[in-house]
């Protein structure tokens, strides 16, 4: 499963990818920290021509250069990049930004901070994305 991380928060990355790396399953993580680069990655222009594409996105809503909500509102808005699962993953606490990043098709929409067990239970439950929506995956 091939996951893209943009979040620019490093103790969160750090977190995130140890929970990944202690999950029972394989996944390929790629971490960006901004926006513009998030997008570049998944449209595969310049440096990411040879990008794989993502079974998910995990999105943090407070990034420099573009915000959060308009990388969402771009990969949402785009054909080719829509039926990607996108969970955000995120400090803000706006029940505005939520309800609006839910209108805009995120798939989950997560809150921090949490405790520990919370992040562990909800890094793993993302590993249903590649197995419900792209049957064509498999997890190992």
């Amino acid at each position: 499963m091939v996951i893209l991380l943009v979040e620019d928060n490093k103790s969160d990355i750090v977190l995130i990818s140890s929970i990944l790396k202690d999950v029972d399953r394989k996944c390929e993580l790629h971490v960006i920290n901004n926006g513009v680069e998030a997008i570049m990655f998944l449209k595969k222009d310049m440096t990411y021509k040879d990008a794989p594409t993502p079974d998910l996105v995990i999105l943090d809503l407070n990034l420099p250069m573009v915000h959060g909500i308009e990388v969402l509102a771009k990969i949402k808005g785009d054909i080719l990049l829509s039926s990607i699962p996108l969970v955000v993953f995120t400090s803000v606490i706006s029940e505005k930004q939520r309800d609006f990043s839910i209108a805009l098709g995120c798939d989950e929409y997560f809150e921090k901070p949490m405790i520990i067990d919370d992040y562990v239970r909800i890094v793993k439950s993302f590993f249903q994305y590649g197995s419900v929506k792209y049957s064509k995956f498999e997890i190992n």
